[in-house]
């Protein structure tokens, strides 16, 4: 895995002749900061992680799945596998996320709403938005640092989500500045009110 000039992220291409698969079978990068690397490669190395990949199919071997269920199968199966004859593979079906979502359903979405925001709701999918949203926000304030221009933060946010149209970029810059308008307009309405309501007590 390459690592960037900076030292602090690594960068990894995925997609189709890489082994990793990507949404619509996009060629593109990913950026992995030092610390989620870091993170990764010490789970790797972990007794947990080696366990269960011992349990897979293939065994423990450099190219095995990293994150595998307690019984060695994957979360995600690679499409590659799921066309190929393994007789070693004892699943009757594709792996396509299910376990994950289920995990979501039944423990993290119930264990928040127990103790934080009884209607919080998530899908997986949501992660990769969040992710979206809080690179526009890192763009947006470079351009108003004047570090960046518009044009660029666009292409930026466009290159790190794999965009393959500009148009769906700019939803995400969109959406946060429409959200920055209606912010503002609450707040004014805010203080217009709170000043009829000193108004009119000053009155009685």
């Amino acid at each position: 895995m390459p690592k960037s000039d900076s030292g602090e992220v690594f960068k990894l291409r995925i997609g189709p002749g890489t082994s990793i698969d990507s949404k619509y079978d996009k060629q593109m990068v990913l950026h992995v900061p030092r610390p989620l690397y870091d993170a990764l490669h010490d789970y790797a190395l972990s007794a947990r992680a080696t366990r269960r990949r011992d349990l897979a199919p293939g065994s423990d071997h450099p190219n095995q799945y990293l994150f595998t269920t307690q019984q060695g199968s994957p979360y995600y199966q690679a499409k590659e596998e799921t066309v190929a004859f393994n007789p070693d593979l004892k699943v009757r079906h594709s792996k396509n996320g299910g376990t994950i979502r289920k995990f979501f359903s039944e423990s993290l979405i119930p264990y928040i709403r127990e103790r934080h925001d009884s209607n919080f709701h998530m899908r997986p999918h949501d992660l990769r938005a969040t992710f979206g949203m809080n690179q526009t926000d890192l763009q947006m304030a470079l351009v108003q640092q004047g570090v960046i221009n518009l044009s660029q933060a666009r292409a930026n946010v466009m290159a790190l989500m794999g965009h393959g149209s500009s148009a769906t970029t700019d939803l995400y810059l969109d959406f946060r500045k429409q959200m920055q308008i209606v912010y503002a307009a609450l707040d004014g309405y805010g203080e217009q009110l709170q000043a009829w309501i000193t108004h009119a007590m000053r009155g009685v």
